[in-house]
């Protein structure tokens, strides 16, 4: 059997290395691949994709396997001009892959088929845009084609809309096209995989990627920084309820549509409070998530391939592991913005763990790196830590100049490692609760320091109200008490305007930080972002003996989950610890918690 792979990265590295694993042991070939994959396939003479396909038919191609997708959309299509020239192709026709090819497509599509989405407008200008938003803040701005990932901004406020529209319109950094303006959701993610043959599927192992570039989901946005994969990621009601509302309908719609689909599809989806929504659809595999998901397959996955390239869906020709997989990626200096190239990889034979080459080059006895994400480190384990410690003590042997790397891949996002199905609760808060919440608070905050000086920080505006309130509750004690605030938004992805922040200094903390006892005090449990952005701001102004989180909660009308998880910053080491934040029940008595940062 002779296969080619259509694609140069981590993910069709990770496709080959499986394929090479089947039972037939296919003759391996890949365009335009890369030197890390040309140690395991062979590579071909072709040039463009007309001179592919003529290679192709040449050397009797059995099966054409589509990895990236920009070539599912190339002149007459990938998978289009394969069937012309009688090869199979595991991939989708140019029609049906507008699903990912078009922002535009897809959401008429999602809409037509009443198949949960977020509600959006698109636009084809600047204005237009900015009318469409109407000043509602945080939403999503998508261009509607393809952008290796970065042409979707998360923007919090009219500046970042702004400029995001500017790129977009002005700048035109993805090319001509038009822009879709859409409803921020709110809620994990989770990937969801099927391999789609005509009317049927199978769904795969789920999979969660993590998108911006530094730890806690700051940063901008990039192809994806690392990824963890399980069949215990979520319930078994919740991938049941996820077939039934968005795999099964999207299939039946592209019958019903006459849109031809044998290939995998990736379904990226948002658990919103009012059910799961789909985000994006991405017609092959999600990248890094291949590179997780890929080690916990065993099979024919040659086979399966093929059969289903010529229309048979051969389910037990694949299984997958109960095992957790993780994924860390290292990247190039410069990334997601740009990349840089030539600087030397040392370290890759001390892992110990599967490695698969995103951005490489070899020169001489060396590889360099070659891209902006150039490697991602996988382990397995048999539950969630131990993929995660593996997976990061790999990518802690590597190194060249620039690296860049999240450490909480397979951390964040896991608040309660028991439950993988997020409960939710309605709740607002009345003014008695309120002030019986300051009550319980206050003796809280007495308990935990008996005798010791505080200083409360409120966050944000509320969070500077409930501070203040507790100041002059507490102020009876015989003790030393100081209180200030820290203007800080939800929704800012990039915290490094705190040092430039007017209302920041104007507040101008009116006590000594250094070597104070710090309780942060804010009105909503949100996420660690907050906690996290608190505590670099007081680094500026000193470093506290111990930093404690008090939280009163007002939900308000938000639909939340009742399990959370704060990321703080321990000043002194630079350690990153975790709060977990568990509220059991729905009265007031039960809102109020002071937690000092502890390791996970």
């Amino acid at each position: 059997m002779k296969i080619l792979v259509v694609g140069k990265g981590g993910r069709e590295h990770a496709l080959i290395q499986t394929l090479s694993l089947s039972p037939q042991k296919p003759e391996l070939f890949s365009f335009p691949g890369s030197d890390a994959i040309f140690e395991i396939a062979r590579p071909t003479t072709a040039t463009d994709l007309p001179s592919l396909i003529s290679w192709m038919t040449e050397h009797s191609i059995d099966l054409c396997v589509a990895g990236e997708e920009s070539y599912l959309v190339t002149g007459d299509g990938l998978a289009n001009l394969c069937e012309k020239n009688g090869i199979p192709c595991w991939g989708p026709p140019k029609e049906s892959a507008q699903l990912e090819a078009s922002k535009e497509f897809a959401k008429d599509f999602l809409l037509r088929n009443n198949i949960p989405t977020a509600s959006a407008s698109a636009c084809d200008s600047l204005e237009s845009s900015v009318a469409a938003i109407d000043g509602k803040y945080p939403t999503v701005l998508k261009f509607d084609g393809l952008a290796a990932g970065k042409g979707v901004a998360v923007c919090p406020d009219e500046k970042s809309a702004l400029e995001f529209l500017d790129e977009v319109f002005t700048q035109k950094r993805f090319g001509p096209g038009r822009l879709l303006v859409e409803e921020c959701l709110v809620g994990p993610e989770v990937s969801i995989f099927a391999a789609i043959v005509d009317d049927q599927y199978l769904i795969l192992t789920p999979a969660r990627d993590y998108k911006r570039l530094e730890n806690d989901d700051l940063g901008p946005n990039t192809g994806g920084m690392g990824a963890v994969a399980s069949r215990k990621l979520i319930s078994q009601e919740l991938l049941e309820i996820i077939d039934e509302s968005i795999v099964a309908p999207t299939v039946a719609a592209l019958q019903s549509e006459k849109l031809p689909y044998r290939g995998f599809l990736y379904f990226g989806l948002m658990l919103t409070p009012d059910g799961p929504k789909v985000i994006e659809y991405n017609c092959r595999f999600g990248d890094p998530e291949c590179q997780a998901v890929m080690p916990l397959l065993s099979g024919d996955l040659a086979s399966f391939c093929l059969n289903g390239a010529k229309g048979k869906l051969d389910k037990q020709l694949i299984s997958f592991s109960d095992q957790w997989s993780v994924c860390v990626i290292l990247a190039s200096h410069g990334y997601p913005e740009s990349s840089r190239s030539g600087d030397v990889i040392s370290g890759l034979e001390n892992t110990g763990q599967q490695v698969f080459h995103s951005g490489t080059k070899r020169s001489g006895e060396e590889w360099q790196t070659n891209g902006g994400r150039v490697l991602a480190c996988v382990a397995q384990g048999p539950d969630r830590m131990s993929a995660v410690n593996a997976a990061h003590a790999a990518a802690d042997q590597i190194s060249f100049p620039g690296l860049q790397r999240r450490t909480d891949i397979g951390i964040l996002n896991f608040p309660d490692a028991k439950s993988h199905a997020a409960e939710n609760i309605r709740l607002t808060l009345t003014p008695d609760d309120i002030a019986n919440g300051i009550e319980t608070l206050a003796e809280s905050i007495r308990k935990a320091n008996p005798e010791s000086a505080i200083a409360l920080i409120g966050i944000r505006s509320r969070g500077d109200e409930v501070a203040e309130r507790l100041l002059t509750r507490l102020s009876a004690d015989d003790r030393d008490l100081n209180f200030g605030v820290l203007d800080i938004s939800l929704y800012r992805d990039d915290f490094e305007h705190l040092r430039e922040n007017p209302k920041l200094q104007e507040s101008d903390i009116p006590f000594p930080i250094d070597g104070a006892h710090i309780i942060l005090v804010d009105d909503v449990l949100f996420t660690g972002r907050t906690i996290r952005a608190a505590l670099d701001a007081l680094s500026d102004y000193g470093r506290p003996a111990k930093v404690e989180l008090a939280v009163l909660i007002d939900r308000g009308h938000r639909e939340l989950p009742i399990h959370a998880t704060y990321t703080g910053i321990d000043l002194e080491t630079n350690r990153h610890d975790h709060v977990h934040v568990s509220l059991e029940g729905t009265d007031g008595e039960d809102l109020v918690r002071v937690v000092t940062p502890q390791k996970p």
